[in-house]
């Protein structure tokens, strides 16, 4: 069935609508469904329940058919107007009787065939209806009705109300209640249950672990036989202190959708935002190999109804099938509680969840992952996950369905798996330590998924695991940062909340390496002045000498190397640290010749730092100034609309992050001064150019409280721009104590001092002046001056008032600032 390409239909004014205007037939079955069923006409004779199931039936079919074929379609940017499955539900929307009457029908006085009829009806509706779903079911009687239909003995009714209750699970209240009560014991007994009752695969799996066991402990064996400290002891599971996944409240998917709707601000902002979607559609056409369909003939219960075809209601073994996916996904919404935790291990989780990656079904395979995903908030299952060999057995899973050429459906679902593991470093640390190839591999075919959300869990575990020196090695080698690059591009113009996401996550990523190279270049300083520190280096004549006395008090008398396996503090406290570190002591470790200076930021030859020379080839420096020219745009945008409080958020943000790459840029290669004061950026056609130092000026010109933060970072870029890289004797250096320069300081230097200040040719504290002729500054200087850069901070100080508890953060940049221009 094709749906039609005309216009979005125009809100109705009312219900009273004849079935002729109705453009397409089935717009007007349902409409005629809907009114009959909501009908209150004396004279007109009450359904029986035999005519109440067929109709309900009859709509939640039509729905699921149509939603299914708008899946298919996928056209951009899946939303549901203009569409049929659209034009369906808003008739639905418009009888305003029409859901108050399915509420209805789920009392207790209702027929278990018509309660089962309604809760699928329901299901099919979630794409415009899920929240109003979830306010149902935060009234706690309707929730232990359906948590009753979730556990009935009836297969349909049980079907259905188990994918109710994943939808309503998708709020957190709601699974704050139901994790309390005996619900997720049966559920997780269900599943067990589902398990066994496959048993080709359930032979596989226990195959399969054992064999993993016994490779893991001769593994260990091995390491305490070498002196090794032995297996990483698992810790107690505790809930996550972030554990945000791209669909963090449209875990479970519903039947007939896999429509995302979080409770977050960032995408709240769309109601009816469709994306590819990350577990397999419901809906869709359920492939059951031979062995499965004889295990679902076999769950049939003595004395049950079977479901009736002249009824419309689905068949048996399908219905199976279904039960089994809204239960892995009920399963999966409360994962990540303590809770579930000790009854999830009682019932062999882990057990089950390798059981069910041998399926054959992709459906079963993604709502096996996504289940994973959530249960990684424990420690304890990670490891234990790792041990039975069920990381490696996702990868290959994944792997052969790329091979099999089924591109797309377990992309969302294996990037949130990632993303957990990601988000503990022990667990990174394990799985780097066995074989990282093979989830490195996936992580970057990730990157290229069609599915947004996919892409953006790929680039959020980059983010936290470039840490680690291997898997920086692997993103370089593959040329992650190309792809980074991209994504922050397209991401100046999102379609969606989704894209908006990714592009702000690929802003943090791009900062992330930057940051692990400037770890890795003080690292190397420490190294070499820990080295030039030794005894033995103090007493030979050849070894270069210090500028600085206190750099030995600074610097232990061993650096250790980097190990490849572990991870490297990249948080802000310890980056500020390595960016003060660098700007103090980066000429410490410089020989007295000048021909042969050592620098930690060199790359081989003598040539650019290699992240910077890497940035620059690919217009990296264009792509960051893009961004915070974006930043300038909203500060300068009026409209309300255009400019709600989101909308500045996200582009503070993105900035923010950018603005922080460019001054590592900055101070580590000077020589990029003026690439990122005279690249002109255009972010629209036609309109004018603006040149990096006009960026930058607006920024620090901000006087909105809210911007400190984008204020200090802007100065600071600026500063490292206009002003020469100071040795630390010159009076003018950031990091300097002024009052050794004073009068009263002064007149206690003995004459000896002055004496051996006077006779040397290269003192520092005139490397100030000696920059005036400093070619690669004149041409900054000269275009910041041109900029009414001197302006801008002797105006500082005024805006300073407006910022009193953000003073200190930018008080001394601007000082630089103006000294740097003024020069």
């Amino acid at each position: 069935m094709e749906s039609p390409s005309q216009s979005p239909r125009s809100h109705r004014e009312s219900v009273d609508v004849s079935v002729e205007d109705l453009v397409h037939p089935m717009e007007a079955r349902v409409f005629q469904l809907s009114h009959e069923l909501t009908q209150t006409d004396p004279d007109v004779p009450a359904l029986s329940d035999d005519e109440v199931i067929t109709k309900l039936n009859m709509i939640a079919e039509t729905l699921e058919e149509v939603e299914t074929n708008f899946r298919k379609e996928r056209s951009s940017p899946y939303r549901r107007d203009g569409h049929l499955i659209g034009n369906l539900l808003q008739v639905l929307e418009q009888n305003e009787d029409f859901y108050p009457m399915l509420e209805g029908k789920l009392s207790d006085l209702s027929v278990n065939r018509v309660k089962a009829a309604t809760c699928r009806l329901l299901l099919a509706t979630v794409p415009v209806n899920s929240r109003a779903i979830v306010r149902m079911l935060d009234d706690d009687e309707m929730l232990d009705r359906v948590c009753g239909f979730a556990t009935d003995t009836d297969p349909g009714l049980r079907c259905y109300g188990t994918g109710l209750l994943s939808v309503g699970l998708r709020d957190r209240s709601v699974a704050d209640t139901v994790v309390n009560n005996d619900t997720p014991v049966k559920l997780l007994k269900r599943a067990r249950m589902f398990a066994s009752k496959l048993e080709k695969e359930r032979q596989q799996a226990v195959k399969y672990i054992q064999d993993h066991l016994r490779l893991a402990t001769s593994r260990h064996k091995k390491t305490v036989n070498t002196g090794g400290s032995g297996a990483t002891k698992a810790t107690t599971p505790q809930r996550s202190l972030k554990r945000k996944h791209s669909d963090s409240t449209s875990r479970a998917p519903s039947h007939g959708t896999e429509h995302s709707e979080n409770t977050d601000v960032t995408v709240t902002m769309e109601t009816e935002e469709e994306e590819p979607t990350a577990t397999f559609p419901i809906q869709q056409s359920l492939p059951i190999s031979t062995n499965e369909e004889d295990v679902m003939g076999s769950l049939g219960e003595d004395g049950v109804v079977m479901p009736s075809p002249e009824h419309h209601e689905e068949d048996f073994k399908r219905l199976v099938m279904l039960e089994l996916l809204y239960t892995l996904d009920c399963l999966g919404s409360m994962g990540e509680y303590l809770e579930i935790f000790a009854p999830a291990l009682k019932e062999d989780i882990i057990g089950t969840i390798i059981t069910f990656l041998h399926s054959k079904n992709p459906a079963v395979i993604s709502h096996t992952m996504t289940l994973t995903s959530h249960f990684l908030a424990h420690k304890k299952f990670s490891f234990s996950l790792v041990e039975a060999g069920g990381v490696d057995l996702l990868f290959t899973v994944f792997k052969s369905q790329q091979a099999a050429g089924q591109v797309g459906p377990l992309d969302r679902s294996l990037s949130m798996c990632l993303h957990g593991f990601a988000s503990s470093s022990a667990v990174i640390e394990r799985l780097v330590a066995m074989n990282p190839d093979n989830m490195l591999s996936a992580a970057f075919k990730l990157l290229s998924s069609p599915n947004d959300r996919a892409r953006q869990n790929a680039v959020v575990f980059f983010s936290l695991t470039l840490s680690f020196k291997v898997i920086l090695d692997y993103f370089e080698k593959h040329n992650g940062l190309y792809t980074i690059l991209n994504i922050i591009r397209v991401g100046n113009n999102p379609k969606s909340a989704a894209q908006r996401q990714l592009a702000q996550d690929a802003c943090l990523c791009l900062r992330q390496y930057v940051r692990m190279h400037m770890a890795l270049v003080t690292h190397r300083l420490r190294r070499k002045l820990a080295q030039l520190n030794h005894p033995s280096n103090r007493q030979s004549n050849t070894a270069p000498v210090l500028t600085t006395a206190t750099v030995a008090s600074r610097i232990p008398a061993r650096v250790p190397k980097i190990t490849w396996s572990k991870a490297i503090d990249l948080d802000d406290k310890t980056h500020e640290q390595n960016m003060v570190f660098y700007e103090k002591y980066r000429f410490s470790a410089s020989s007295g010749n000048s021909n042969n200076s050592w620098s930690a930021a060199s790359g081989p030859g003598g040539a650019m730092w290699p992240p910077a020379a890497k940035l620059n080839h690919l217009r990296g420096v264009l792509v960051l100034l893009e961004v915070v020219a974006l930043m300038c745009s909203v500060m300068q945008n009026t409209d309300p609309d255009a400019n709600s409080s989101m909308i500045r958020v996200w582009t503070a943000e993105r900035a923010q992050f950018c603005l922080d790459s460019l001054r590592v840029l900055t101070l580590v290669v000077p020589s990029l001064a003026n690439e990122v004061c005279s690249t002109e950026v255009s972010l629209e056609e036609g309109a004018s150019k603006k040149i990096g130092m006009t960026i930058l000026l607006e920024i620090a010109m901000s006087h909105n409280p809210r911007d400190s933060e984008l204020v200090r970072d802007a100065l600071r870029v600026f500063c490292n721009c206009v002003s020469p890289p100071h040795h630390e004797d010159c009076w003018q250096h950031p990091l300097k104590d002024i009052r050794q320069y004073t009068l009263t300081a002064r007149s206690m230097r003995t004459k000896k001092d002055d004496q051996t200040e006077a006779t040397d040719p290269d003192n520092c504290s005139n490397c100030c002046s000696k920059s005036k002729d400093d070619k690669m500054l004149r041409p900054v200087r000269k275009l910041a001056r041109e900029r009414n850069a001197i302006k801008v901070c002797v105006c500082l100080p005024a805006a300073l008032q407006a910022f009193c508890s953000k003073r200190r953060r930018y008080s001394s940049a601007s000082n630089t600032c103006l000294t740097g221009t003024l020069s």
